[in-house]
Formats: structure tokens, C-alpha cells, sequence
């Protein structure tokens, strides 16, 4: 019953075939959505690339960042902003000290791996964080 990658972990807590059936409608879904989106994909790409030949790239990077701060306000409101402008900080900190971004993985993982261990307030009292 082990399972590798948080999208099996996530899926089976709502829903677990029961038949092989169940299992194939499943698996036929997901091969049908992939090819779905594998020719969206074809048609979207063409369609990008004629718009980065029109439009300055400059622009397009503007108009697509007002995109992703305005979904992100009209999904999570000040709290949502705040969090991504700590997760963009977080993100930068490999590129602008030339470091790994696996041993960043590492320190964003170690905390959430603690709690949902149920000891992560134990750690941060005891290192003082809490």
C-alpha cells in the first residue's frame, strides 16, 4: 500500500478503486485527458509563439504578472499576495546566492514533514522559534 508522489497520496484519500474496472475507467480517463491536452498544447504554443513575435517581450511579461497577482487577490485576498511575495523572496534566494535548489527544497520540506509528523512544535520550541 505504499504510494510514491503527493498526487497518489492526495488522490487516495478520496477515492480508491474498488474493481478493475474502476481502475481502467480511471486510467483510461487520465490517458484521454493527457492526449487532450497534448494537442492543446500543440495549438497554445503556436499560438504564444506568434503573439512573443508581435507583442514586445517586455509587455507580455507585464500583462501576464498583472494576470497572476489578480487571480491570486480574487482567490486568497492580501493574505495570498503576502504569501507569494514570500514564496517569490524564497525562490530567489538560490539564483542570487548561487546555491542548490534542492537544499532549498530541503528547508521548505523539513518543516512541513516535522508537522504533519505532529512534532514540528516540539522542534520550534525547542530551537527557540516558538
Amino acid at each position: 500500500h505504499l504510494r510514491r508522489g503527493g498526487m497518489a497520496i492526495n488522490v487516495n484519500l478520496f477515492f480508491i478503486p474498488q474493481t478493475l474496472e474502476q481502475y481502467l475507467l480511471i486510467t483510461a480517463a487520465i490517458a484521454i485527458c493527457g492526449f487532450i491536452a497534448f494537442i492543446i498544447l500543440i495549438y497554445a504554443s503556436k499560438f504564444v509563439a506568434r503573439l512573443v513575435q508581435k507583442v514586445p517581450y517586455q509587455t507580455l511579461n507585464f500583462f501576464v504578472l498583472v494576470l497572476v497577482f489578480s487571480i491570486i487577490f480574487l482567490m486568497t485576498g492580501l493574505q495570498g499576495l503576502i504569501l507569494m511575495s514570500v514564496a517569490a523572496a524564497i525562490g530567489l534566494v538560490p539564483i542570487m546566492w548561487n546555491s542548490r535548489r534542492l537544499n532549498l527544497l530541503a528547508v521548505i520540506l523539513v518543516p512541513i514533514w516535522l508537522n504533519m509528523a505532529g512534532i514540528g512544535s516540539i522542534i520550534a520550541s525547542l530551537l527557540g522559534l516558538v
